[in-house]
């Protein structure tokens, strides 16, 4: 299994089919190498399929994250010159489909709005992209072509986009699947967000690994510990603020963590006393 979680259970050899299929509905629309394709989606398999199928292509993954809204849209894609969005159709009540494909006639190098979920006027919808019948091209990656473009979180000033190549990043995933010491029984689980270079990576090393990457839509305590319990993850790519909401939750006390092997905790130091917690608990 490559990805189960979401209502979703894809094998490997699954996943090439859908991914192929997809880059082939993609290609229907004229989109090809060195096209931008910005994706707003949760962890998903969706997501999964579409930054695969995008790179396929040779084209390049704008991320967007879920919370964006009008303004921040219109300026990032503007800014990317993205010929085409992912997302979904709504999230939580704001109507996303609905607003990218608004955004269409003030950024006239948008020419595709793909919407998933119920249908919205001016997008496609996702599934139409399945079964067009057109093969993909095999479009192989140098180490200097670009395979995501990612935007600083703006807490200081204007996002700024950090475009980043394939080699090194799959490489930094190859190494990473040696440095872990990946076993094919392994199950990875990340609460962070795949719009994040941190939340990717951990993809990328279970793809890589040739293990199952569990995905969790959107994170909460009460998710997180029963997905951790249920799948019996054994590696965990977190933030601090991920252990220490379900340890304020009172969860980490009453949680099983006799599956887990490693936990990988990124994004910001993490505090001596919560660390010391954590390994505590591990087996």
């Amino acid at each position: 299994i490559a990805i189960s979680g979401g209502g979703a259970e894809i094998s490997f050899a699954e996943l090439k089919i859908q991914v192929d299929d997809l880059a082939g509905g993609l290609v229907s629309l004229g989109l090809g190498r060195g096209d931008v394709i910005a994706v707003q989606l949760p962890n998903s398999a969706e997501f999964i399929l579409s930054f695969l199928a995008i790179t396929r292509i040779g084209g390049v993954m704008q991320t967007i994250h879920l919370p964006y809204r009008a303004a921040e849209l219109e300026g990032l894609l503007a800014h990317s010159g993205a010929r085409a969005v992912i997302c979904l159709g709504e999230f939580k009540d704001y109507p996303l489909a609905e607003i990218h494909a608004g955004l269409r006639g003030k950024l006239p190098g948008l020419d595709f709005v793909v919407g998933l979920g119920a249908p919205v006027d001016g997008a496609i919808p996702f599934a139409d992209l399945y079964g067009t019948g057109t093969p993909a091209p095999d479009a192989r990656l140098s180490a200097d072509d670009p395979q995501l473009i990612l935007y600083t979180s703006g807490t200081t000033s204007s996002p700024k986009a950090v475009a980043v190549n394939a080699h090194p990043f799959g490489s930094n995933a190859r190494q990473a699947v040696q440095e872990f010491e990946l076993k094919d029984a392994d199950i990875i689980l990340s609460p962070a967000p795949f719009s994040h270079l941190y939340g990717l990576f951990s993809l990328q090393i279970g793809l890589c690994a040739g293990v199952t990457t569990h995905v969790l839509p959107a994170f909460t305590p009460p998710d997180f510990i029963a997905a951790l319990e249920t799948i019996q993850a054994t590696m965990l790519f977190t933030g601090p603020a991920h252990h220490a909401a379900c340890r304020q939750a009172g969860l980490l006390d009453r949680a099983d963590l006799s599956s887990v092997r490693l936990v990988i905790c990124s994004g910001s130091p993490c505090p001596p006393d919560l660390a010391e917690y954590v390994d505590g608990k591990l087996p």
